[in-house]
C-alpha cells in the first residue's frame, strides 16, 4: 500500500469554521491516555462538576519535525483554501490515498436550543460538516480513480441516527451539530454506488465519546467529559485501511463502523479495557431496521401467496 500524506481538515480552531490543529497537553508534553483513566459524565439537568477551561493549556506543536507529516491548515468554510491545501499536497506527495473527514465546525450555536439558533449559524455548520466533506470528496476523488483506488473516513457521530431525550445543555445537543451530522453520514453511501467500481471505499467512523482538549473545552461546562483514548481512532482508521475485508458489511465500504466496540473486540490498541457503557439518554432511529423487517414481511407473504 502507497503511504501518503492525506490532505485533511480537523475539528479545533478559529470561531465558525473548522481547520486542523494538533495540540500538546500541560506541561508541554502530547498527552496519552491508556485504559479508562477519563469517565463520561453526563448529568440529564445540568452539569454537576463543569470544567475551569481556562486551565486546559492548548499549544500548536511543529508535527512536521516531530513526526515528519506536512500539516496544510485551512479553515472548513473557505473552499478555495481547500483546494490550495489538496493541490499542494498532491505536488509535495504524489497524490491522496486515504481522506480523514475528521473536521467540524467550531463556534456558536453548537450547543443552542433551535429557537435560540439563527439560521445563519446553521447553515454555518452544514456549510462545514457536510458542503466542505463533498468539496474535499471532488478534489482528491478523481486522483484516488486514476491510481486504482482510495479511501474516505467520514468521522461521524451517534448524533448522525439518533435524537436527544433533553434539550442541548440539559443531556443533549443543538439541532445544527444533528442535522448537518445526519446529512454527513448519507454521503459515505453515495460515494460507494457511484465510484464503488472505480476503487473508492467509503466508511462512516463513529468515535463516541474521545478524551481531547476539544471535548473538554468545547463540552466542559455541560458535564460532557472524559472517553475513551483518542489512539482508538488512530488504531481503527488504520485497520480499515489496511484490512477492509475484516470490515463488518465486507471491503465495499459504505458502511458505519462503531470504533471504540471494534477497537476493543479486535483488540487493536493493547491495554486499552473498552469502551464505558453509554450513560446518556439517547433515542435510536431504528426506522431502517423496521423497514428491513417490513419488507421481509411482504416479500414472505407475497411468496406465499402468488
Amino acid at each position: 500500500m502507497r503511504t501518503r500524506s492525506a490532505s485533511r481538515a480537523g475539528g479545533a480552531g478559529q470561531r465558525g469554521s473548522g481547520h486542523l490543529q494538533f495540540a500538546r497537553g500541560p506541561g508541554g508534553k502530547s498527552r496519552k491516555r491508556k485504559g479508562r483513566a477519563w469517565k463520561k459524565t453526563i448529568s440529564p439537568n445540568k452539569p454537576a462538576n463543569p470544567i475551569d477551561v481556562s486551565s486546559i493549556h492548548v499549544e500548536p506543536i511543529d508535527v512536521k519535525a516531530e513526526f515528519g507529516i506536512d500539516v496544510e491548515r485551512r479553515s472548513l468554510a473557505d473552499y478555495a483554501s481547500l483546494g490550495a491545501a489538496v493541490a499542494r499536497v498532491e505536488e509535495r506527495w504524489g497524490g491522496i490515498d486515504v481522506l480523514v473527514n475528521n473536521g467540524r465546525y467550531i463556534g456558536p450555536g453548537h450547543m443552542d436550543l433551535m429557537l435560540e439558533t439563527p439560521i445563519d449559524l446553521l447553515e454555518k455548520q452544514v456549510q462545514a460538516n457536510v458542503l466542505a466533506i463533498i468539496v474535499l470528496c471532488k478534489l482528491v476523488v478523481p486522483g484516488m480513480i486514476a491510481r486504482g483506488g482510495g479511501t474516505i473516513l467520514n468521522i461521524t457521530s451517534g448524533s448522525a441516527y439518533a435524537d436527544p431525550t433533553q434539550p442541548a445543555g440539559k443531556g443533549g445537543w443543538g439541532l445544527g451539530y444533528g442535522i448537518s451530522k445526519g446529512a454527513m453520514q448519507r454521503i459515505a453511501g453515495f460515494l460507494n454506488a457511484e465510484l464503488g467500481e472505480q476503487g473508492i471505499r467509503a466508511y462512516n467512523v463513529q468515535p463516541n465519546l474521545i478524551a481531547t482538549e476539544r471535548i473538554a473545552a468545547d463540552m466542559g461546562e455541560f458535564g460532557i467529559v472524559g472517553g475513551a483514548p483518542a489512539d482508538v481512532m488512530g488504531a481503527v482508521c488504520k485497520w480499515i485501511v489496511e484490512h477492509p475485508d475484516e470490515v463488518p458489511g465486507g471491503a465495499g465500504g459504505g458502511v458505519t463502523i462503531e470504533a471504540q466496540y471494534e477497537c476493543w473486540k479486535r483488540n487493536l490498541l493493547p491495554g486499552w479495557d473498552g469502551p464505558e457503557p453509554n450513560l446518556s439518554e439517547i433515542r435510536y432511529d431504528l426506522a431502517g431496521a423496521e423497514a428491513v423487517r417490513i419488507e421481509d414481511e411482504i416479500r414472505e407473504w407475497a411468496a406465499g401467496n402468488p
